[in-house]
């Protein structure tokens, strides 16, 4: 070898410690690697909005699990070591039954291999709170196929179910407001003004089928549908109300009725609807009419009374006056035969006394007549001569 240089044995040596070098340099390298990737899943875990965790397998040891995994499990002091201990936690099927250890989701992921998707469990937690977990579950596999681990997701839904009940609850009030109400109702959605539910009352109404109104345009109703839909849409639309406005409408039938309409606004799944409450005032208005005429009869009649009870007074006593003055003239006089003209013109009208009072009785009035007499004193007097004059 050259001064200085190496020979075959150094240079063989020298190579197999490069060769060692490299391979420590590339595993140094991959374990930097594999701490920076572990380091970005942990982060990517703490950071996830909804409980999450791993299990190795079999045994079912939790190897890591974020905050919001151990509060929804109320594991913030222990985490399983084991599937034995996943019922730590009590969770019920629907039907009741507690879960046992080997049917939580992430247990059957692990020992079957099962992938649970949105499971929803009834949970009784450590501090007595009730709620409810909906869970996800799946395999995790190694390079021969074998299942190595598991990932659970947990996310508590106790508020959305309770949202989602009381919804429930209110639609089926709704509901039976609804088709129980004799008021007639209707839903028509707002974009196109289709009819999307109607009650008994409405079709009764209208004459038509529930079925006939279902899926058809308010329009198809006729001319005064079609207006009065365009006039609550603007109303409302502008931010005002449509309530117990009179329309004149037309049944199927052909008969025109008298309607008492009342619109709002309100979202059946999410989409904007009118619901709409419609009174018949048809008979109320043609009794309403009934009752002017009869108030304007009743009001006729009490005149033809009082002109009745006038007149005849009037007659009497012009009649009474004419004898006495006839009876003090001699058929000779003058004045005579002009008294006995006024005597006569007063008899003629005393029919229409009786006829007026007639009418009156024949509407059944039952007004007070305010009367007018002649003074009683003077009548008194007439009498008494005309008696002596006899």
């Amino acid at each position: 070898p050259a001064p200085g240089g190496f020979g075959p044995a150094r240079g063989s040596t020298l190579e197999m410690t490069a060769s060692q070098a490299a391979t420590s340099l590339e595993t140094a390298r991959l374990y930097g690697d594999l701490a920076t990737e572990r380091s970005h899943l942990a982060a990517i875990i703490r950071q996830v909005p909804v409980g999450l965790a791993i299990a190795e397998a079999p045994s079912g040891r939790i190897l890591v699990a974020n905050q919001a995994a151990r509060d929804v499990t109320g594991a913030a002091d222990h985490l399983p070591d084991s599937v034995a201990e996943y019922s730590l936690s009590y969770g019920f099927h629907p039907d009741g039954r507690r879960y046992e250890p080997d049917e939580w989701p992430l247990a059957r992921a692990l020992l079957t291999g099962e992938v649970v998707t949105g499971e929803e469990i009834e949970m009784l937690w450590g501090d007595g709170r009730l709620g409810c977990l909906a869970v996800s579950a799946g395999p995790m596999h190694d390079a021969e196929g074998r299942i190595s681990a598991a990932v659970v997701v947990l996310q508590d839904i106790t508020e959305r179910r309770r949202r989602e009940e009381a919804l429930r609850a209110s639609e089926e009030r709704f509901s039976k407001a609804f088709f129980n109400n004799p008021t007639a109702m209707a839903v028509l959605r707002r974009k196109d003004w289709t009819f999307v539910e109607a009650n008994e009352g409405f079709g009764a109404l209208l004459g038509r089928e529930k079925s006939e109104l279902l899926g058809a345009a308010g329009g198809e109703l006729g001319t005064w549908c079609r207006t009065l839909l365009e006039q609550a849409a603007r109303r409302l639309a502008e931010g005002g109300t449509f309530r117990e406005q009179e329309v004149a409408a037309t049944d199927n039938a052909g008969q025109s009725r008298t309607l008492l309409v009342s619109f709002d606004t309100i979202e059946v799944k999410g989409e904007p609807c009118f619901l709409a409450t419609f009174a018949d005032l048809t008979k109320r208005k043609r009794v309403d009419e009934q009752l002017r005429q009869s108030q304007k009869m009743d009001a006729i009649g009490s005149l033809a009374g009082g002109v009745a009870h006038d007149f005849n007074n009037l007659l009497t006593a012009i009649n009474g006056y004419s004898d006495l003055m006839l009876n003090r003239l001699r058929d000779s006089d003058p004045n005579f035969e002009l008294v006995r003209s006024i005597r006569a013109a007063g008899g003629r009208p005393a029919g229409l006394t009786p006829q007026l009072l007639a009418f009156r009785r024949k509407d059944r009035l039952a007004t007070t007549v305010q009367r007018r007499h002649v003074d009683a004193r003077k009548m008194s007097d007439l009498r008494r001569r005309m008696a002596a004059e006899s």
